[in-house]
C-alpha cells in the first residue's frame, strides 16, 4: 500500500468488551507486529509502539516498492539495516522473518494473500491469542476471497512448522539434489539397457564396467 501511503491496523483482543478502554494501542504496548511491509514496520510510529524485549514480531521480508522507487529507478531501500531495526525491538524467541509475498505469489498468483499467510504463521507460533476456529469463522463470515484465504492460513501455519518444504512447494527455493553413487548410476544404466534391448545387452555393459573399474582401481 506504499504507493498511496501505509495502511497500519491496530487491533485489541480481550476476553471482554469493557477491558477495552481504548483504541489505538500506546507506546511500548504492541504484543504482536504483523509487518506485511518492513518499510512501514520500520516507521518510527510503529518502532515506539514495539516493547524492547517483550513484543512478537513476524515481518514480511519482501520488499514492497515505495512511491520513490516507482518514480526513481535508482532509489535505494536500506532493507536489511531498516528488518534488523524492527527483529531487535522484540523478544529474542518472538522474532521471525520470512518472504511472505514470494510465498504467496507462487502458491496463489499473487501477493494479495500475503497477510493471512502472515497471521497463520504467528498463530502457529503461538503469538495469537484466539482459537484457530475463531479466526477461520472471521474469515467465513467476511466473505471476501473465503476459500483462498482458509488456505493462506494454514499455508502459513505450515511454513511455521517446514519453511523449506513451503519454499519448495512456492517455487522459491529448489529441492536438494540427491547426487547418484556410481554404484546406483551403473544400476540404473542397467535397467535401461534391459528395456533399450535385452537383458545380455545390460550384461555385456555392466561387464565392460567391471573391467574399466578393475583397470582404473
Amino acid at each position: 500500500a506504499q504507493k498511496n501511503g501505509a495502511v497500519v491496523s491496530q487491533v485489541r483482543i480481550a476476553s471482554q468488551r469493557d477491558s477495552i478502554h481504548a483504541v489505538r494501542i500506546g507506546a511500548a504496548s504492541i504484543d504482536l507486529l504483523l509487518g506485511a511491509d518492513f518499510v512501514v514496520a520500520s516507521a518510527q510510529d510503529a518502532l515506539q509502539k514495539l516493547a524492547n524485549g517483550k513484543s512478537g514480531v513476524v515481518l514480511n521480508v519482501d520488499e514492497t516498492p515505495t512511491a520513490d522507487i516507482v518514480s526513481n529507478r535508482d532509489a535505494h531501500l536500506p532493507a536489511g539495516k531498516m528488518i534488523d531495526t524492527v527483529l531487535s525491538r522484540a523478544h529474542a524467541d518472538k522474532r521471525f522473518s520470512l518472504s511472505a509475498s514470494k510465498i504467496s505469489e507462487g502458491l496463489f498468483g499473487d501477493t494479495v494473500s500475503a497477510n493471512t499467510l502472515l497471521l497463520g504463521y504467528a498463530w502457529q507460533k503461538g503469538l495469537v491469542p484466539l482459537s484457530i476456529e475463531s479466526i477461520e469463522r472471521a474469515i467465513q463470515v467476511n466473505g471476501a476471497a473465503v476459500n483462498t484465504n482458509l488456505r493462506a492460513l494454514k499455508w502459513g501455519r505450515w511454513a511455521a512448522v517446514d519453511m523449506s518444504g513451503v519454499e519448495q512447494w512456492a517455487g522459491i527455493s529448489a529441492a536438494p539434489v540427491r547426487h547418484e553413487t556410481l554404484d546406483e548410476t551403473i544400476e540404473r544404466h542397467y535397467g535401461e539397457l534391459i528395456g533399450y534391448q535385452s537383458t545380455a545387452y545390460a550384461d555385456r555393459y555392466r561387464q565392460l564396467v567391471s573391467v574399466a573399474r578393475a583397470a582404473a582401481a
